[in-house]
């Protein structure tokens, strides 16, 4: 099933003197929509867990796994749990043609490999390859770039000696289909609206939700209106019920418990902390 028609075409707007970046990433508010890039993508998994969706496949990620992101490939990643860290690696077409010459790079070249690209590598591999993107992020010019192309090498050798792991099957459009609703859409439509734009009943909806995603379908709309409540947060001319109404919360209550249960503290507790924060 294509997506090019539905997912966001990103531009990465990397600098013309960089062939790729690398970046460690930790759990954020608000993350991407379902998207695609032109440059090849590569995540290595550092700690906890957290599931994406790629094209209409799931892809549940834990600790030392390696996940190929090819630029026709669409992904969205849909959860993450709170201790969740990866390496995030791209690199630009041109210098992926420069480099990728041998007849076991050439895969390496392709906007789409037909299938998902994911393993779990050794602990050892892991290591090594950490160390050198530890390493790369405070190189410039040439050192950078050849940091990059030993790192595409490093990573591939070691994903070609990984684990084998077990990719979940398609699911269900509706369910895809939904996920990127609540991720894009703002605020995110309440569950029998969502029911209605996918063509299922809410419960139908809901039961394949949870089976396929291994996500509960409320808490997973939850979690995308407590992201836009966090954003809407650092508007100082916004209360706080008019912020629970633009993040798509049905009421100040449940806003108040949701943000509380998750947060740890109450809105107001939040956004004195965010302000003080500022102004220090």
């Amino acid at each position: 099933m294509s997506q090019n028609t539905t997912a966001v075409f990103e531009n990465l707007s990397l600098p013309e003197s960089e062939s790729g970046r690398v970046w460690f990433h930790r759990p954020r508010n608000i993350g991407a929509p379902f998207h695609r890039h032109a440059e090849l993508e590569v995540n290595l998994v550092r700690s906890g867990h957290a599931t994406y969706l790629v094209d209409n496949h799931r892809v549940r990620l834990a600790r030392r796994g390696v996940l190929w992101l090819f630029p026709a490939q669409n992904h969205l990643l849909i959860e993450q749990s709170s201790d969740f860290s990866m390496w995030i690696l791209v690199w630009k077409p041109n210098f992926l043609k420069m480099i990728c010459r041998s007849s076991d790079s050439q895969m390496l070249l392709s906007q789409t490999p037909g299938e998902i690209y994911y393993r779990r590598i050794s602990t050892t591999n892991a290591s090594e390859i950490e160390a050198v993107c530890e390493r790369n992020l405070t190189k410039n010019g040439d050192e950078h770039n050849a940091g990059l192309a030993y790192l595409l090498f490093l990573l591939w050798e070691a994903y070609r000696s990984g684990t084998e792991s077990v990719i979940e099957g398609a699911v269900h459009p509706a369910v895809e289909r939904a996920a990127r609703l609540l991720r894009d859409q703002n605020p995110p439509p309440s569950v029998p609206v969502l029911a209605r734009q996918v063509g299922l009943s809410a419960s139908r909806l809901s039961r394949l939700f949870g089976a396929q995603t291994g996500l509960c379908l409320t808490d997973f709309r939850a979690t995308q209106c407590l992201n836009r409540a966090l954003r809407l947060c650092d508007d100082p001319a916004l209360s706080l019920s008019e912020i629970a109404a633009q993040a798509g919360f049905g009421s100040y209550a449940q806003f108040h418990r949701i943000f509380r249960a998750r947060m740890g503290q109450s809105p107001a507790q939040y956004r004195r902390g965010s302000s003080e924060v500022q102004n220090n």
